[in-house]
């Protein structure tokens, strides 16, 4: 609907006053709007002279109150009748329709894209709970005699009047883990070679002789242990205690099971404190060999109990104090702390 204006000009080299017009031909260009009545395209100046050495000024309008694209042609007739008067030139122009809906497309757009978004992100989120679920357990495997193991232990123990058992051998790399921690080892160098003699060595090379006397006994009272026949119990009692550890470790995913079941919500614990908890660990000769585990130290226990063992020759006793943190199911906690408080007053 608005007017665009287009300035051309014109000027006379010759020696003589050109008298021009301007007129408009009906021919048709194709691939735009038809030719109807209307005029869209005006020239104010249509006719008159230019004297010589004069420029001229010639002003085209355009203006259409209906959408498209619109071309004319228009000769210019000069007299004297030369070629250099004669020009034809051809007038284009554009007119598009106000888009008034583009600001609600925009919005609506941007509505479009969040929500496709968030739609996206749910199903994204849903998929990911849908899959978390209780892991399991890892695979557990026999406690007798892993071939590997067996056989670099066999190996580098040839002389050793011994017999080779899991167990025996979880003693003496507990022993060397000790071992490794009192010498202050760096953690890529903390792995023993299967070898009781390289083992030997390094208790021996234990500067603290408190250290280095308990771990020669606790040495030697393994290779007692080791130096027993295995009985012909010993696999059956591995099997069993593969099937009952199976059976423990499917506890949770059966309790899981019931309490959806019987739609009883999922148990939650919240931290109560942080506390310390004093661990006392003993061996002696009647006893299994004391081992230093330290995941079990981080853990929290369970401690081992002691009956005055240490004024007795041979028995060694370790203490330890560990911070934990205590858990409690919500509400629970209060409740023991109320009955606590109730029993004191009475």
């Amino acid at each position: 609907g608005g007017v665009c204006e287009q300035a051309m000009s014109c000027m006379n080299i010759g020696s003589t006053a050109v008298y021009y017009r301007w007129t408009k031909t009906e021919k048709r260009f194709e691939g735009v709007a038809p030719i109807d009545t209307l005029e869209r395209f005006s020239l104010s100046d249509v006719q008159g002279s230019i004297l010589p050495g004069e420029m001229k000024l010639f002003t085209f309008t355009f203006k259409s109150d209906k959408p498209g694209v619109f071309s004319e042609e228009w000769v210019f007739e000069g007299r004297p009748d030369v070629a250099e008067t004669q020009h034809v030139i051809v007038l284009k122009g554009v007119c598009q329709v106000e888009d008034k809906t583009a600001v609600g497309l925009e919005m609506l757009e941007a509505r479009l894209e969040r929500n496709q978004m968030s739609a996206t992100v749910n199903e994204l989120v849903d998929e990911l709970v849908g899959h978390v679920q209780t892991p399991r357990a890892k695979p557990r495997v026999l406690m007798e005699d892993p071939d590997v193991d067996r056989q670099v232990f066999i190996a580098r123990n040839k002389e050793a009047q011994i017999y080779y058992s899991n167990t025996t051998l979880k003693l003496f790399r507990s022993l060397a883990d000790s071992t490794f921690e009192l010498l202050n080892f760096p953690d890529e160098l903390r792995s023993w070679d299967s070898s009781l003699e390289s083992l030997k060595r390094l208790i021996y090379a234990i500067e603290d002789d408190g250290e280095r006397e308990r771990h020669i006994i606790q040495f030697n009272e393994t290779m007692k242990v080791a130096g027993i026949p295995p009985t012909s119990t010993s696999m059956f009692n591995s099997i069993c205690y593969e099937l009952v550890a199976e059976l423990a470790d499917g506890i949770p995913d059966v309790a899981a099971d019931i309490r959806k079941k019987l739609n009883i919500k999922d148990k939650v614990l919240e931290k109560v404190e942080d506390a310390e908890r004093e661990l006392v660990y003993t061996t002696g000769p009647e006893l299994s060999i004391w081992r230093y585990d330290p995941h079990l130290l981080q853990i929290g226990g369970p401690p081992v109990e002691y009956f005055d063992q240490e004024e007795k020759e041979g028995f060694v006793k370790i203490e330890k104090t560990i911070p934990v943190e205590v858990w409690a199911i919500p509400g629970e906690a209060e409740d023991a702390e109320a009955g606590g408080e109730e029993g004191e007053e009475g």
